[in-house]
């Protein structure tokens, strides 16, 4: 059995993330998935509040019946996903990415030990994997390392959410919080 690690920015949580939690639930002998929002000193800018952010990944959550940890959120630096890892304490842990994200892993804080102690599960986002692990010396050496899960053709990502403000992209319990919140709004992005 693994513990699945699913972290990202989550600036809103959408269906695509929704999904593919229920996708790796299927594929994978899972015994716990655990979203990890990044926390404020995150490299991105202009993320929402992370408050707001945990709140809507919790709602998630709680529909789906797994896990949110706030170890990321309540850290005052980020020391990258592998130490995030580590301090969660599993026994069998997988960090979940997008194949979106493949191009620049090798860039990650502690990439190679993440790859070799835990390993990661790439979902294909409409990117040639094989052909990002054939062009990166670090993925190619420990690509026994790297599964990759093909069933996955949802082409939304949360800046499409905060672009277009379409709560048909974010679950309904999510699309509420966003309209509570007035979030994603000009004056407030």
């Amino acid at each position: 059995m693994i513990e699945v690690v699913f972290g990202g920015v989550f600036n809103p949580p959408t269906i695509a993330h929704f999904q593919a939690c229920q996708i790796i639930q299927h594929a994978f002998d899972v015994s716990r998935f655990i979203f990890v929002p990044v926390g404020r000193n995150y490299i991105y800018k202009n993320i929402s509040d992370v408050d707001h952010r945990y709140a809507m990944v919790k709602l998630m959550a709680d529909e789906l019946g797994v896990e949110v940890s706030r170890i990321e959120l309540d850290e005052p630096t980020f020391t990258g996903t592998y130490q995030t890892i580590k301090q969660l304490g599993l026994t069998n842990p997988k960090f979940l990415i997008g194949s979106d994200n493949l191009d620049s892993f090798s860039n990650w804080i502690d990439a190679e030990k993440l790859l070799t102690e835990y390993g990661i599960i790439v979902i294909r986002r409409q990117q040639d994997i094989e052909s990002i692990i054939q062009a990166n010396a670090l993925l190619t050496k420990y690509k026994h390392q790297i599964a990759i899960v093909n069933e996955f053709d949802i082409p939304v990502s949360s800046s499409l959410v905060r672009e277009q403000r379409d709560s048909s992209l974010v679950i309904p319990s999510v699309a509420t919080y966003i309209e509570t919140h007035h979030l994603y709004e000009e004056t407030n992005e």
